[in-house]
């Protein structure tokens, strides 16, 4: 298990070597390094590294600074050039120096989870340096992205399972499509989620709390056998349950808290954890966990994400999720961060040197650096499970962990997870279809405790003075 220093050493060692594009006070690095031709700089991976180095800095990292600067010069620009609206493309090359979109139809998509990704950073160095100078840009940024999104907003037709007539809101995945992605609902609560910890308007803080509200309802509704869909169909249509199931939407769920089901989660980490998803370690195997069911490889962004999920369960419930494998995930990244290597994007059995996902496209099998990043947080939660890209220093919103008398042990407006015990050890009573957390010694308030105990005791002496009465007389 890696300190915070050993591991802000660690990638600053690898990221020597790594491909950049730099240019004035902003930087992003290359998805795929150190040799990999192509200087295709990905959102996501770019936020997932300044999101590591502000988890694990106690001070501004400047590289995370220098990719935080990239985010907010671009939303700046389209303020400028009055291109309102826009949302970051998912990737970005060098052109003789400069920033520009790459010409692959993947690069200049516009999409939620990218961008909330980028939010998510912006918002936890907003929180853990709220001095620094480049905070209010920061915040700024913010603003201008929650607005955005908001435009893609939309009612869908996924049946609401839990509050039925209520309609399932999301927020379109991409600028110019019209399916809801939960993964990128899972990213967006989040950001939203995390942004609770900052100052803001009246306006903007209901427009995010209804964003909050919006995506966690979505992911909750998309759990059908025991896992969690890929989303809602085109047309803001109904359930997408896809020609596979990713594993992601399973571990990001845990990492970000959205659904705050105990047994729901149990249930498909347990499904992450079995053979449908984890490739086990033999002697000419690395293993790990799939991108989904379909693939036949370890994807190992998906695999530190696995690791981190269960850290993450542990640390919460205080109680393990069976994995048969883990270990010699654990013990593997252990070896290759001694070694002060990267992690390539998977390992195994590859078509065309490329992992596929099962959905249609697939990861060049080279560096990566979202799986570095990730094994990192993996290896990193091992000892501190509160260090999350989902979250901030392990906040679960301040929220208790067991309910008071008289309390709902089932309360999801109360209890980050449910259900939770009572507070004072005894089991919830059944009352009104809701498990009700018992009183104290009999349902006695305890306002009440000491004028019970005089009646009692008064009527135990009348009791006796007549007992002992009937006797003599």
């Amino acid at each position: 298990m890696t300190s915070a220093q050993d591991a802000i050493e660690y990638l600053e060692y690898i990221l020597q070597k790594w491909k950049k594009i730099s240019n004035n006070d902003s930087v992003l690095y290359s998805t795929y390094s150190p040799n990999n031709v192509i200087e295709r700089c990905d959102i996501y991976d770019n936020s997932l590294l300044a999101n590591c180095l502000i988890c694990l800095s106690d001070t501004p990292h400047p590289i995370a600074v220098s990719i935080l600067n990239f985010f907010a010069g671009t939303y700046q620009y389209f303020v400028d050039n009055n291109e309102q609206k826009s949302l970051i493309s998912a990737a970005y090359t060098s052109n003789n120096g400069n920033f520009t979109t790459c010409y692959d139809f993947s690069c200049t998509v516009q999409d939620i989870g990218n961008n909330a990704m980028a939010g998510i950073a912006l918002t936890k160095f907003c929180i853990k340096y709220p001095t620094h100078k480049n905070t209010p840009k920061y915040l700024d940024t913010l603003v201008y992205l929650v607005k955005s999104i908001n435009e893609l907003k939309c009612e869908t037709k996924v049946i609401n399972q839990y509050e039925q007539g209520k309609p399932v809101i999301g927020y379109r995945g991409r600028v110019n499509n019209s399916y809801v992605s939960t993964e990128h609902m899972i990213d967006l609560y989040a950001l939203t989620n995390m942004m609770g910890n900052l100052t803001m308007s009246t306006t903007l803080k209901n427009m995010v709390d209804d964003m909050k509200q919006n995506s966690k309802i979505f992911v909750v509704n998309m759990y059908k056998n025991s896992v969690y869909a890929i989303g809602c169909k085109e047309g803001c249509g109904d359930l997408n349950e896809g020609t596979a199931q990713p594993v992601d939407t399973i571990t990001w769920n845990m990492l970000a808290g959205v659904d705050n089901n105990k047994k729901r989660k149990k249930d498909s980490l347990t499904i992450a954890a079995s053979s449908r998803f984890s490739i086990p370690f033999s002697n000419n195997v690395i293993g790990g966990i799939k991108f989904s069911e379909n693939s036949n490889c370890a994807q190992y962004e998906n695999t530190g994400a696995f690791l981190c999920a269960l850290s993450e369960y542990k640390y919460i419930f205080n109680e393990e999720i069976k994995s048969d494998t883990s270990k010699d995930m654990i013990d593997f990244i252990q070896t290759k961060i001694n070694k002060k290597e990267p992690f390539q994007s998977a390992y195994g059995k590859f078509n065309n040197n490329l992992c596929q996902t099962g959905l249609g496209w697939g990861y060049f099998t080279t560096p990566h650096l979202a799986s570095t990043i990730y094994c990192l947080m993996a290896n990193i939660a091992q000892k501190d499970p509160t260090i999350n890209i989902y979250r901030y220093y392990g906040n679960h919103s301040g929220k208790e962990n067991c309910a008071k008398e008289g309390e709902n042990v089932n309360d999801s407006s109360k209890f980050d997870n449910y259900p939770v015990k009572c507070c004072n050890g005894k089991n919830p009573l059944n009352q009104d279809n809701k498990m009700i957390c018992p009183l104290d010694d009999n349902l006695i308030p305890k306002k009440n405790k000491t004028i019970f105990y005089i009646i009692l005791g008064s009527v135990a002496l009348i009791t006796l003075c007549i007992f002992l009465y009937s006797v003599w007389s």
